[in-house]
């Protein structure tokens, strides 16, 4: 991954049927950055279909990278996801709480006025 490469760390915990519209989402706030990009899905402790479908989106999404983790918890997955991190400036977020358009915003002001 390049210098100045963002990653954006997404715990998620069963959350199959809507990860796939969020992520597309994040990816349509994130195009028009233009700088390189990962989001890193850290699916935790899942009991349902949302670790296969994080796959699925890994694959269909070249910016998308999981890593899973068997062990329960928001912080335990925002750790693990932010050691895997490659980019140079590091976001990890609530994924049910942070809107596209909000997280778009947030990294903007952060690449127009680095170290603040």
């Amino acid at each position: 991954m390049s210098e100045g490469e963002i990653s954006i760390v997404l715990p998620v915990h069963n959350q199959a049927d809507h990860i796939g519209r969020l992520v597309g989402d994040y990816v349509d706030a994130l195009r028009p950055l233009a700088r390189s990009y990962e989001i890193v899905l850290v699916p935790n402790a899942c009991r349902d279909t949302t670790e296969e479908v994080c796959q699925a989106l890994a694959h269909e999404h070249a910016t998308v990278r999981v890593v899973p983790s068997p062990a329960p918890g928001w912080g335990h997955a925002v750790r693990l996801g932010l050691e895997a991190a490659r980019g140079e400036l590091l976001c990890y977020t609530n994924s049910a709480r942070t809107s596209a358009g909000d997280l778009g915003l947030l990294l903007r002001y952060a690449l127009a006025a680095p170290g603040t």
